[in-house]
């Protein structure tokens, strides 16, 4: 595997195992729209034509912090869009952090993503399970090995 590959895919799966579940989890309740700053209004609106949709998940007690949640956006769509990964390939890490950390927000919201990125029922089947899928491609072991040895390393140590 290359290095570019094998450094795309250690980045990806650190930004996963660390904001991922800090981000969704769900301690502060959403602000209604017509409580909004107007920073909070320009965040949202910039958010929602970004992404299709209203601030929701992990982002709302971002919205908090206008800022803070549009360069969160920004990284993600960097990191999901803009990667030297395939798309099959970080969304099974996404699946991956999801489960390792039981975020079912996460794994809600990405689970079609990965299916109709290419990968498999089965191989999202056993990652749902906490089973190593067999049968993988190449990449998707190196992808699923480095996941798992980097989220087992981080919550070693937490």
């Amino acid at each position: 595997m290359g290095h570019r590959l094998a450094g795309a895919i250690a980045s990806f799966v650190m930004f996963s195992a660390v904001v991922i579940p800090a981000l969704a989890q769900d301690r502060m309740p959403p602000i209604p729209a017509d409580k909004y700053t107007e920073a909070q209004k320009r965040a949202a609106e910039e958010f929602a034509g970004g992404r299709g949709y209203e601030v929701r998940g992990p982002f709302v007690p971002l919205i908090r912090s206008p800022e803070v949640m549009l360069r969160a956006k920004a990284m993600g769509d960097h990191l999901r869009f803009k990667s030297v990964l395939a798309p099959r390939l970080s969304e099974m890490i996404i699946l991956i952090t999801a489960r390792e950390w039981t975020q079912q927000y996460e794994w809600v919201a990405h689970h079609d993503i990965a299916i109709k990125a290419g990968l498999r029922n089965d191989i999202a089947d056993a990652i749902a399970d906490g089973r190593r899928p067999v049968g993988m491609a190449e990449d998707e072991e190196a992808a699923y090995d480095m996941s798992i040895e980097i989220h087992q390393s981080e919550t070693s140590r937490v």
